[in-house]
């Protein structure tokens, strides 16, 4: 499995650059004019929505479902397979972020910017396994309707849902009601770290909606 992600982030590597890069150029002047996390925190959700859109439209162009039911791994590990260059990218964006508010604030952080990680952790994760599992549903049933209804219920979700607890979370917003009731419940420690279990556990969900799977080769 590990040759299949090194094989897929060469053949990504050009869009993988070229994000690292803005992303290191936005850590570093956060580091120096410090109070800009928010800010960067959206600019990197849209960078997960970038390789997301980009590794749909391959996958469906080169048919490499297909291709990967060939090789010699498990349809759990093909299940797994689809995360660990999300997660990878995503922590290493959250942690660089992290590092640049340290040096900016002096290494003055409280645990309440450990919890807005946290809950932007859990958001994107949300998003990123309701977008693997609505590949996945329509082709989970002989008939398509059941596939196509439980296919658009998670869509759903993961579009409107993680996104939006990703920005009315936002604490610049906290002085207006609508944004402070939604922070008083997910910028708190049960609030983020349930979120992110929550998005841990819809992405573990999604690998066994793969292994139900009746086909591999559309």
């Amino acid at each position: 499995m590990w040759n299949m992600i090194k094989t897929d982030i060469a053949y990504d590597r050009v869009m993988f650059v070229f994000l690292y890069s803005v992303g290191f150029i936005a850590v570093i002047t956060n580091a120096i004019l410090g109070d800009l996390e928010e800010q960067l925190s959206i600019l990197m959700f849209f960078s997960v929505v970038v390789i997301g859109v980009t590794a749909g439209i391959e996958e469906i162009k080169t048919k490499r479902i297909r291709f990967f039911t060939g090789l010699p791994v498990s349809v759990r590990q093909l299940g797994i397979f689809r995360y660990p260059v999300f997660v990878a990218y995503w922590t290493s964006l959250m942690i660089l972020l992290w590092l640049s508010t340290l040096i900016s604030q002096q290494a003055q952080i409280g645990l309440d910017y450990l919890w807005w990680i946290l809950t932007r952790t859990g958001a994107v994760f949300i998003w990123i396994a309701c977008i693997g599992m609505s590949q996945d549903f329509p082709f989970c049933y002989k008939r398509k309707g059941p596939g196509y209804v439980f296919k658009w219920m998670v869509l759903l979700l993961g579009v409107f849902g993680g996104p939006f607890v990703y920005f009315v979370t936002n604490p610049r917003e906290q002085t207006e009601p609508f944004f402070s009731a939604f922070s008083d419940v997910f910028l708190t420690p049960t609030g983020a770290l349930g979120l992110f279990l929550l998005g841990l556990s819809l992405m573990v969900l999604s690998v066994f909606v793969y292994e139900r799977r009746r086909s591999y080769t559309e």
